[in-house]
């Protein structure tokens, strides 16, 4: 029986002197996590007696946990042992474990995304980095986390991975799969233009609108300018349907092979009819829910040439699947390219001497009543450097404070600063010789602000 567990040193010596009949000290081990508050989330932690209770801890206990040695003895009257009858062998210590993450990266990840929270006085985060090789997790951070060496005072909304617990809908960083479908359709080539004018269009009584009238938008400009008429346009001439199926092909609706404990498939609405409203709003990102890890999941498609790996944590060889034809993919990509250029709404996510894609997206968080006006998601995922990928980094800050809350205002220089190092990191060269070029329109685009 324990009498107490966990006690100073100091309160063990002084029971230990009073010398009581039956009463004796133990020895005991304790985890202690050297990354603290900046893997927490991912790792997790275990009880007092070892026991896995959350992340990596808990999804691979039975892997990690030592198996007891056991021995048939026969001893004396004293206790002394005389000798070992039968001696069951098993490995007294657990198995190791070697995760993908790269802690250089993770650092880096972890202290853009508190910076980035403490900056815009938002109320939580995320951010997904993955290798774009091999949809390996080299990065997965969490803002508010815990401390897992000191539990005094442990909320429990401290210790999930938001990055795949908590869904919201994506808005218009989904717009790139949208026209992937179109595309996929053969109703469309990349080449055609869709004419967005007057700027707003009403389906079904609701109206749908631009930041202003973009007029005739070529396919990649409707991404570029992230034209919800464009989009909603398209989708008019589309099996909303089979949007839905589409979409599991990279993964939305559906938990990734991470298994990480708590991930959340997210839902894809689409059961039965849909209105045409709604399945403009699909189109551009509303209708859905999804986890930061799925947005990573599904760039990481688009940055291998439409093959899907299965999303890992743990280090490993897999599989790939084709799930979208690889030219479709590689225009989809250039055309995320021009949305980080300096007319693009992803300028701020421009990073010197290398080729950078992605997509911003700005989102009406929702509340009991419904959307709430005055409170958003900034989203931003990218693909770098987009002629050889090595890194998809997704990054979401919710309900930002203040007048900024833009997604190309909070989230792409978040992402520019974690591709920027990690690059460096990684040893990546810079792959463009027209950077002062780039560098010079940026700031003259940029000058009156």
């Amino acid at each position: 029986m324990y009498l107490k567990r966990s006690v100073l040193p100091t309160i063990a010596i002084q029971v230990k002197s009073l010398d009581l009949p039956g009463v004796y000290i133990g020895q005991y081990y304790r985890r202690f996590y050297p990354d603290g508050a900046m893997l927490a989330p991912l790792v997790g932690l275990t009880n007092i007696d070892e026991q896995g209770q959350e992340g990596v801890e808990l999804a691979y206990n039975d892997w990690l946990v030592g198996v007891s040695q056991k021995k048939n003895i026969r001893h004396d009257r004293r206790g002394d042992i005389i000798d070992v009858l039968v001696q069951k062998t098993g490995s007294q210590y657990g198995k190791g474990l070697a995760l993908s993450i790269d802690r250089r990266i993770q650092h880096i990840a972890h202290t853009a995304l508190i910076g980035a929270i403490y900056n815009y006085q938002a109320r939580s985060g995320s951010i997904v980095v993955l290798d774009a090789k091999n949809s390996e997790i080299l990065a997965i951070a969490n803002h508010p986390s815990f401390n897992p060496n000191n539990r005094s005072n442990l909320a429990p909304e401290l210790i999930r991975n938001r990055a795949v617990t908590d869904v919201f809908e994506p808005g218009s960083v989904m717009k790139p799969f949208t026209i992937a479908y179109a595309l996929s359709s053969g109703k469309f080539q990349k080449n055609d233009t869709i004419n967005t004018a007057p700027g707003w269009l009403n389906i079904d009584g609701r109206k749908i609108h631009d930041a202003r009238n973009y007029g005739e938008l070529a396919i990649a400009d409707v991404l570029k300018k992230s034209s919800n008429v464009g989009i909603a346009k398209m989708m008019m001439q589309l099996p909303a349907l089979e949007f839905k199926y589409f979409l599991s092909r990279f993964g939305f609706g559906e938990v990734s092979f991470s298994g990480l404990p708590g991930e959340r498939s997210g839902v894809i609405s689409g059961e039965g009819r849909l209105t045409q409203a709604k399945a403009a709003s699909l189109g551009f990102g509303y209708g859905l829910a999804a986890t930061t890890l799925q947005l990573a999941q599904a760039y990481a498609v688009l940055a291998a040439e439409g093959v899907r790996y299965p999303v890992r944590i743990v280090e490993g060889q897999a599989q790939g699947q084709r799930v979208l034809d690889a030219d479709i993919a590689v225009d989809v990509v250039k055309m995320l390219e021009t949305v980080v250029s300096p007319t693009g709404t992803g300028h701020r996510a421009m990073i010197p001497g290398f080729r950078v894609a992605g997509k911003t997206g700005t989102v009406r968080m929702v509340s009991k009543k419904g959307y709430d006006l005055d409170r958003y998601t900034a989203l931003f995922a990218g693909i770098v450097p987009v002629n050889q990928p090595r890194l998809v980094v997704v990054v979401v800050i919710h309900d930002p404070r203040g007048d900024r809350y833009y997604g190309g205002e909070i989230a792409a220089p978040v992402f520019a600063t974690i591709a920027k190092r990690s690059l460096h990191v990684l040893g990546v060269e810079p792959d463009n010789n027209n950077d002062g070029y780039k560098i010079r329109e940026y700031k003259k685009a940029n000058r009156s602000s």
